[in-house]
């Protein structure tokens, strides 16, 4: 722990509950998921700050505060990086409005990065077996279908497939590429090529949808279903419980609740893209990661999907 001189300051719960007010007013200029993340993550230090008492905006608190998220709440390294980068955007608009000297939050770093995800990733027969449990006999089965086939084909998580339009997929140089809106970002300004076994799946939906309702570029790309909304975009809720349902129908879960989720297929597009030698570097930009370290991540893993199937929509799937 790095020695600093601070000044101590003393505040009570209602006085801070009242900066934490101002400072999520400040957030509102902020994507919505992030100013989520920040707010989320900051309630879980207001609650420990009225428990702890003793909390004076010094570097050996924000040592505590660590080592409480890391050996009571056990959350993962992860986690608990993402609680301290709150902690210290927090301070850092107490330090801007007069309220401490010093922000105390900088000298702690986050937990070491892990050596493996905290999400598992599906194997070339899981990803079979998950491919297989989709009927698609109407609309809904198509949409999930194409859904799947997009996460694991291009990468995409829950978020990126709602925020996408039918517009964003287009043309380019004989290649189908989309425009994907990035997290943290407010414009799609990332180009993901898409293999042509997911453009297939995406035209066979579009054309059942069609029967429905014409399909034009500015609509959503995935739609709901549902009795009170059907047309509307889908929230990245509703494809999180859908992709969840068909992990559990497939039994590809097998326990896993918490490992096996719908963003393990990202992790899994990543396996597939390693397992076809992507560089460090292609696996980054593909991914739209932060760093190669991320990505070396994957690297460690590589030779655990198995053997591909010899007949199977899967092994299709070319991120190359």
């Amino acid at each position: 722990m790095i020695k600093d001189e601070f000044k101590p300051v003393l505040m009570t719960f209602e006085e801070l509950m009242q900066h934490f007010e101002n400072f999520s007013n400040e957030l509102s200029n902020k994507r919505e998921d992030t100013k989520g993340t920040y707010t989320r993550a900051l309630r879980e230090f207001l609650r420990w700050f009225a428990v702890d008492k003793k909390f004076r905006f010094l570097v050996e608190d924000v040592q505590r505060y660590r080592d409480y998220l890391t050996h009571i709440k056990k959350l993962s390294p992860v986690s608990v990086s993402t609680y301290l980068t709150a902690l210290r955007r927090f301070c850092e608009y107490l330090k801007l409005i007069g309220v401490i000297e010093k922000n105390p939050a900088k000298r702690i770093p986050g937990n070491k990065r892990p050596a493996s995800h905290s999400r598992e990733f599906l194997t070339w027969e899981e990803i079979d077996q998950l491919l297989s449990s989709v009927e698609r006999k109407d609309e809904a089965g198509y949409r999930d279908y194409a859904m799947i086939k997009m996460m694991l084909g291009c990468a995409m998580s829950e978020l990126e497939l709602s925020n996408a339009d039918v517009g964003d997929l287009k043309v380019v140089n004989d290649q189908y590429i989309i425009y994907v809106q990035g997290k943290g970002k407010d414009v799609k300004d990332e180009v993901v090529p898409v293999p042509d076994d997911v453009v297939k799946a995406l035209h066979d939906y579009f054309t059942v949808r069609s029967k429905r309702q014409p399909v034009e570029p500015s609509q959503p790309m995935f739609v709901s279903l549902g009795p009170k909304n059907t047309g509307e975009r889908l929230t990245n809720k509703g494809i999180r419980i859908i992709i969840n349902e068909y992990l559990k129908k497939s039994g590809v879960k097998k326990g896993r609740n918490r490992k096996l989720t719908p963003y393990s297929l990202k992790h899994t597009a990543a396996m597939i893209m390693v397992e076809n030698g992507a560089t460090p570097e292609e696996l980054k930009k593909r991914l739209r990661l932060g760093s190669i370290e991320t990505a070396m991540i994957y690297f460690r893993q590589k030779g655990k999907l198995g053997k591909p199937p010899q007949k199977s929509d899967a092994i299709q799937l070319s991120l190359l």
